[in-house]
């Protein structure tokens, strides 16, 4: 309510510094994540940059996983809400690489259910038509691949979304450097 009423007051006062004050260890943060989306998302609308808040939000959340990699990161609704973030507030992302990691690597956690998984998948989406054809379409395909070999046998299904994008059964433009990728790396499983 306080965000609607005096939107200017908040931004000013809740610096990203104060970022981590949200977020109460022994309380669900859900409305703490909700909060942030809805600061982050009134900043980007006024010209205003959130890198720093989604750092913020990235680095707890490793922290309280205890691990050195966003990627590893387990399902949680803070991650969801980070994925909600990305997607509504641009300027809240980490390089193109962390962005488009962590998103493959989300998608193809088993644990999180489809509809947490779609920020992720249009991240995805955008990323193709950045990349454009057939380039993007290597890509894609590649990291898809790449989560398949990690995990052979634990991946998530919901990994098939990622081909919707490529429109039609990839062709030999696309099929060829993704291949002469492969066989560039020795020892590595493609089949």
């Amino acid at each position: 309510e306080i965000l609607r009423l005096h939107p200017v007051v908040l931004v000013n006062c809740l610096t990203p510094q104060r970022v981590y004050d949200l977020f109460n260890p022994n309380a669900d943060d859900r409305t703490a994540c909700a909060f942030l989306h809805s600061l982050c998302c009134y900043k980007h609308s006024q010209g205003l940059g959130c890198q720093q808040e989604g750092s913020k939000l990235q680095k707890l959340l490793m922290r309280r996983a205890k691990q050195q990699d966003l990627r590893r990161v387990p399902a949680t609704m803070s991650r969801s809400w980070l994925t909600k973030i990305w997607l509504d507030v641009p300027s809240s992302r980490p390089e193109r690489q962390v962005v488009t990691g962590c998103c493959a690597r989300w998608i193809a956690d088993k644990s999180t259910p489809l509809d947490e998984k779609m920020p992720s998948l249009v991240l995805m989406r955008h990323e193709l038509e950045l990349r454009g054809r057939p380039e993007g379409d290597v890509w894609l395909l590649s990291m898809l691949l790449e989560q398949v070999c990690r995990d052979p046998v634990s991946h998530s299904p919901d990994l098939q979304h990622l081909l919707w994008p490529l429109g039609a059964a990839p062709g030999p433009a696309v099929l060829k450097p993704l291949l002469s990728s492969l066989a560039l790396e020795r020892g590595r499983l493609a089949t």
